[in-house]
């Protein structure tokens, strides 16, 4: 019977991926009607992303989990949920670690991550004691020399940012040293900016102000991420650390404040180097501007920054990448840098 529910799992899932919307139509009332069950659902659902060999199927699986798990788990007023046994949650706990240490795919072990956060989300927010094993097993991650794991645990701990900030006060002490360490040199950059990322989203989750002020610290470390994206060339991990740093820029201007000339000097630097990708460009103009409209005040206190970054937006402006007539002609009818001059202006 385990292997036939298994089975038509499977073929579900597949369904669901299917580009005839007959097929998925299908698939869907599937789904719904499965629901009616859900030990067997969770159960099928975690053995797909468990066992399958298939990585669609199992992304799939993932994704569907954390959708069933807000439906099912959110509806009750008991947080882990009236209708899913014990034995099924236990299960639930169990295997998405499991999943998180052993998954092979990037992608798959993100969904597997955020699946536990919100799982995490549910059982803890009525019981904080619900699930005793996941913080012991998430600070081990993070001093773990397994990048894959270390990055993961630290994507669960930028889901829980909010539970942690208003439910854990008495341990950001040990959180300020989580991201003291991930956010080292000798750490992997994708490492850092999972910790940026979950740094990010703690700050916005604290209610104080004097409660940011132990993490000041970590600004330089922050920028330290973006010099060493740039130093190697990866872009990509340097556009995470830009889009960090505008986010809180906008949301925590005055957390920058102890390290805002180094951050602003940084800024410009990127914002100035046509050798850079646009996108990074607009990144450090964009943070720029943010620091002029939020904080006008502080803008003022120092001496070049007006002198430093309006010339950096003129020049963004006047910026044409045409080699040829024939690429002038094409700018001209196409309006090619359009979003270059629009960041210059709006800046």
């Amino acid at each position: 019977m385990v292997d036939v529910a298994l089975q038509q799992m499977e073929a579900m899932l597949r369904a669901l991926m299917s580009t005839d919307n007959a097929v998925r139509n299908q698939a869907e009332e599937a789904l719904a009607q499965a629901r009616q069950a859900p030990d067997s659902l969770f159960s099928a659902l975690i053995a797909m992303l468990r066992s399958n060999q298939d990585e669609q199927v199992r992304s799939l699986a993932a994704v569907l989990l954390r959708k069933e798990i807000i439906r099912l788990l959110a509806q009750s007023a008991d947080a882990q949920g009236v209708t899913v046994s014990t034995q099924v949650k236990a299960l639930l706990k169990s295997e998405l670690l499991a999943c998180i240490e052993q998954e092979p795919q990037r992608s798959i072990r993100k969904k597997a991550s955020d699946v536990v956060g919100q799982l995490a989300i549910n059982i803890m927010s009525n019981d904080p004691s619900g699930w005793p094993e996941l913080f012991p097993w998430m600070l081990e991650g993070t001093r773990s020399t397994n990048v894959p794991l270390h990055e993961a645990a630290l994507a669960i701990f930028n889901t829980l940012s909010e539970f942690i900030a208003e439910k854990m006060a008495a341990h950001h002490g040990m959180l300020l040293d989580v991201f003291r360490s991930s956010l080292q040199a000798q750490q992997e950059l994708s490492v850092r900016n999972a910790a940026l990322r979950a740094l990010a989203s703690f700050l916005m989750a604290l209610s104080e102000p004097s409660q940011r002020v132990p993490f000041q610290e970590l600004v330089p470390l922050m920028l330290q991420t973006i010099s060493d994206a740039l130093a190697r060339g990866m872009e990509d991990e340097c556009r995470e650390a830009l889009e960090v740093f505008v986010e809180v820029a906008e949301s925590q201007t005055k957390f920058l404040k102890r390290h805002l000339a180094e951050c602003v000097t940084g800024m410009i630097a990127i914002a100035s180097n046509t050798s850079l990708d646009d996108s990074l460009r607009h990144l450090a103009l964009e943070f720029l501007l943010t620091i002029a409209e939020g904080a006008p005040t502080l803008a003022r206190k120092m001496p070049r920054f007006c002198a430093d970054t309006v010339p950096v937006a003129l020049a963004m402006m006047l910026e044409l990448e045409c080699d040829t007539a024939q690429e002038l002609q094409e700018w001209e009818d196409e309006d090619e840098d359009e979003e270059d001059e629009a960041a210059a202006e709006e800046a």
